[in-house]
């Protein structure tokens, strides 16, 4: 008797979480520590099911139970609603008054809330400590509130009326646009409802892991890795029973049922329990789909709520504000079969008579050993602890982190060897996974395993991760390899002034993890639902010209493509919202305007002023540039902060070992006097040592304005030639910043044939130099005809100046001189060039290193080197014997001499080239190189 009456307590007590999730309205119960239950009672006070009163104020609704005390919403007799804390047997306290809204997230262990009066801004609290506090604040009035695993959703309005929902993530401030409608909590996991009415399972600790299930349930349970649930298919009005395993991500249509069934399913091991309109309750059994009835119960209760605890089931009505009525409680016999438990009464219950039904008998079940325990996210104990060594011990974990628990370093772990198995990476490790990763035939981890389209799993999403977090990539991890995947490592490898294949190789893939990947310098198209540093800058941008007034968040949301359009608006009378790459030169050049609101003429006319004495003319200052909140400062791009090093060192403010690209303290210290000397000046600004925008003006003004007074060298008369700049097409701007590149003058990745910032710098500091040599020139970083020649001429005194190579102490082979490395860089050069292809141009270092990366993946070149610029002796001797095979299919490649058989000739070049555009498979499977070792 005791056991079923605990049994019944349990049960009651695990009702809330269904409630909670698929009940609409107000909670009327909550759990509390596993043990008791509570619900409202009609007179407004909290009570447990034992019937003891438990609360001194009036509920509207329950937030949480915890530990120590009960967290709800009170009505006082004005209507104001009150956020209420209430620790057993003390006082209770108010935490917050004129509360809108609020819910409890299971995910931050928080009650979130907004209030009457300032309906944008949501707090959070946690009651029993005593600590409020602001979470974020919304750009507009907060119309609900809904507790995730991932942390919170809220809905708003936009200024149609248009719902929008936001995430705000555990621990951070700053929303995000979701489409969560709705969600299902059953601990450890959640079945969220979108907009569009599909379901995604998603697990906690996981937060850039889910799975796509189906569309909007009716009810739904979870019980260990299968999730149940109804769906109601309208056009012949049935109720379809579905089944969706999370270990093979299979659904299944378990059973059909003709009409409606209840909004409230519960499921055990061996049976999933319905409730029909007309009051049949139903099991199904969960591998045959076989169905029995269980019971009549004469029609279907105002609020059904059913629960399993244990082998019992329990029916009972709940409706909002009344007592709960139990109605049957099931358990399972030592036969198996179906009996009614003989429920204990409690205050406030009362059970509903039924006639016994007719036993169902059911095959004895084999016993079967005690199976290995799955490993998963919360999974804690020896069993965890076993499966992390096993990992670390194969490179999927780093040493140290064996400690019991599954957390996300240990499910980033388990997927990368679920995607080395073959199986599905959903971060939950079977009996049998577990077996094949204590084999000896386990698989070793390869962190830098090649990705190409069409690959999928956690390897693709961090490698998105890496291109949105340097600008390559604006669209959060996918975790597949597609188009927008392609394209993104396409401009990282002409960032690189690679061979844009779009493919992820070995060597590139150790580039990126080894925290070598630059920010990228050219521009990528932006839209609604885009994130991360580029829309950074476009807010940054746009928030400087005077388009934008939101928050510089990284989030492309609906108040920066406002912002877009009113920038679209200078050029077009059609606005997208959309930040096309040809919108993003025109916003980011030196000629964007500003943004001018419209101006309300003023009716009532003003009178004429009187004429006044004009004031005695002061000094000129230099102009009062406008503040505003843009800044380089410790958070900024390397490419933004080597800039304005690069004007600074230039400037004479810092020294040449200051340019990291870091913001280091000799900038702030450089910045910080410089914005001493701009008040000094009548500049009104902060000394700071943040490089804001009024202060960045101040620099170029002082770097670009400078016209040096002619000396008697002869200057070149402009000869009506275009000036290269901004505005300047492709074909005039690669070649000079090839030449600026080959000449140390330019980094790589400024080499793009777009004017860039780099190129702009590398001009100017080219035409200070000029200034400080006599001639008569403009220091602006454009280059006219005067700058042209110039740079022409220091080009050609650097190919004449070229040194020998042999000489410079390297070790390489003595037959290949530097005239043979020019060579190599021209054919290079030429491909790219009649290619079509938007390199950087190669220097003879960097065509030795191209040519040890091609060859080394076909396995030409031995792994274990380094891809570095020497023309070393291996590589000498991997050529003639690539020499040596082909000389059969073309006497050109045939040599008469030893020494020159190493040497790439422009037909031999042309033929790796071919052989590198190939396909890999093709080579692997036809060509007659395959068979030969050439290591």
């Amino acid at each position: 008797m005791f056991r079923k009456c605990l049994s019944f307590m349990l049960a009651l007590m695990l009702a809330l979480s269904c409630m909670t999730a698929l009940a609409s309205g107000k909670p009327a119960m909550e759990s509390y520590n596993g043990s008791e239950s509570y619900y409202i009672a009609s007179n407004g006070y909290i009570y447990s099911v034992s019937g003891v009163k438990k609360t001194t104020l009036q509920a509207e609704s329950i937030l949480y139970v915890g530990q120590k005390g009960i967290c709800y919403i009170s009505v006082n007799s004005y209507g104001i609603r009150r956020l209420v804390y209430e620790a057993t047997g003390k006082k209770p306290t108010v935490f917050a008054s004129s509360i809108d809204c609020a819910a409890y997230s299971e995910a931050a262990g928080l009650v979130y809330y907004t209030t009457t009066s300032d309906k944008k801004t949501v707090y959070r609290c946690s009651p029993e400590y005593g600590v409020s506090a602001r979470a974020c604040v919304a750009e507009s009035n907060v119309v609900s509130l809904l507790g995730s695993i991932q942390g919170l959703v809220m809905v708003t309005r936009d200024t149609k009326g248009n719902e929008l929902s936001w995430l705000l993530k555990t621990g951070t401030t700053t929303p995000e646009i979701t489409s969560i409608d709705n969600e299902y909590y059953f601990g450890g996991c959640a079945l969220q409802v979108m907009h569009n009415g599909s379901m995604k399972l998603v697990f906690a600790g996981m937060d850039d892991y889910s799975l796509n299930v189906d569309s909007s349930p009716v009810a739904c349970t979870m019980e260990g890795n299968t999730l149940y649930y109804t769906k109601y298919v309208t056009w012949n009005r049935t109720t379809q029973l579905r089944k969706y395993t999370t270990d093979t991500a299979s659904r299944t249509v378990l059973a059909r049922f003709d009409g409606m069934m209840s909004a409230m399913i519960a499921a055990d091991e061996m049976y999933v329990y319905l409730l029909s309109e007309n009051g049949l309750l139903y099991a199904v059994n969960t591998e045959t789909g076989e169905s029995v009835v269980c019971e009549d119960i004469g029609g279907s209760p105002e609020s059904p709520r059913m629960v399993m605890c244990g082998n019992i089931l329990y029916l009972y009505d709940a409706p909002e504000r009344k007592i709960p009525t139990l109605i049957i409680a099931y358990e399972l016999n030592e036969e198996e079969d179906f009996v009614f438990v003989d429920p204990v009464i409690v205050p406030s219950v009362t059970v509903k008579p039924n006639v016994k039904p007719t036993p169902t008998p059911r095959p004895t079940p084999v016993p079967t050993p005690t199976p290995m325990p799955e490993i998963k996210s919360g999974s804690r104990g020896d069993d965890v602890k076993k499966a992390q060594n096993a990992l670390i011990s194969l490179g999927y974990l780093a040493s140290g982190q064996a400690d019991g628990v599954v957390g996300s370093r240990t499910l980033r772990a388990i997927r990368l060897f679920q995607e080395a198995i073959g199986v599905t990476e959903n971060g939950i490790l079977t009996q049998d996974q577990l077996k094949k990763l204590y084999s000896s035939s386990a698989p070793v981890c390869d962190l830098y395993k090649p990705l190409s389209v069409g690959a999928v799993g956690t390897r693709v999403s961090d490698l998105q991760k890496q291109l949105q977090d340097h600008g390559y990539i604006a669209y959060n991890p996918d975790s597949a390899y597609g188009a927008n995947t392609k394209a993104a490592v396409q401009r990282l490898q002409e960032e690189l002034g690679y061979y844009q294949s779009g493919n992820m190789t070995r060597a590139l893939m150790q580039y990126v993890y080894n925290g070598k990947m630059p920010d990228y310098s050219g521009y990528i198209p932006l839209s609604s639902g885009c994130s991360g540093i580029r829309v950074k800058e476009l807010q940054q941008r746009l928030k400087y010209l005077g388009y934008y007034t939101g928050t510089v968040n990284g989030s492309y949301n609906a108040a920066t493509a406002a912002a877009v359009k009113l920038f679209e608006a200078n050029y077009s009378s059609v606005t997208t919202g959309k930040a096309t790459i040809s919108l993003l030169k025109k916003l980011f050049s030196s000629s964007a305007p500003h943004y001018v609101p419209p101006v309300t003429p003023d009716p009532t006319p003003k009178p004429t002023p009187k004429p006044t004495a004009k004031p005695t003319p002061k000094p000129t200052k230099l102009p009062t540039f406008a503040p505003d909140e843009y800044e380089i400062n410790s958070n900024s791009s390397y490419a933004e902060i080597w800039a304005l090093q690069t004007k600074l060192y230039e400037l004479g403010y810092i020294t040449e070992g200051d340019r990291t690209g870091r913001y280091n303290s000799a900038t702030k210290n450089a910045i910080g006097g410089i914005q001493t000397e701009m008040r000094r000046n009548g500049i009104e600004v902060k000394v700071s040592g943040h490089a804001t925008q009024t202060t960045l003006d101040y620099i170029d003004s002082l770097y670009y304005d400078v016209t040096p007074e002619p000396t008697a060298k002869p200057t070149s008369a402009p000869s009506g030639d275009s000036v290269i700049g901004p505005d300047s097409p492709y074909s005039d701007v690669w070649p000079l910043q090839s030449k600026l590149n080959e000449m140390g003058l330019l980094e790589d990745k400024y080499v793009t044939g777009t004017y860039n910032t780099g190129t702009k710098n590398a001009i100017g500091a080219i035409q200070k130099k000029m200034a400080q040599n006599g001639y008569n020139v403009t220091i602006n970083g454009r280059a006219g005809k005067m700058t042209q020649d110039y740079i022409d001429q220091m080009y050609e005194d650097y190919l004449d100046n070229l040194p020998s190579l042999q000489s410079s102490g390297a070790s390489q082979n003595k037959n290949i001189t530097s005239g043979d490395l020019n060579q190599l860089a021209k054919l290079f050069n030429n491909y790219l060039k009649t290619s079509g292809l938007k390199h950087a141009a190669y220097k003879t270092d960097t065509a030795v290193q191209q040519l040890k990366e091609i060859l080394k993946t076909w396995g030409w070149y031995d792994a274990k080197y380094t891809c570095d610029t020497v023309y070393d002796d291996d590589l000498f001797s991997n050529i003639g014997q690539i020499r040596t095979l082909l000389g059969g299919s073309d006497p050109m490649l045939e040599v008469f001499s030893e020494a020159d058989a190493g040497k790439v000739d422009d037909i031999l070049f042309d033929y790796i080239i071919q052989m590198f555009e190939n396909d890999p498979a093709t080579l692997d499977s036809g060509s007659y190189l395959q068979s030969v070792n050439l290591k």
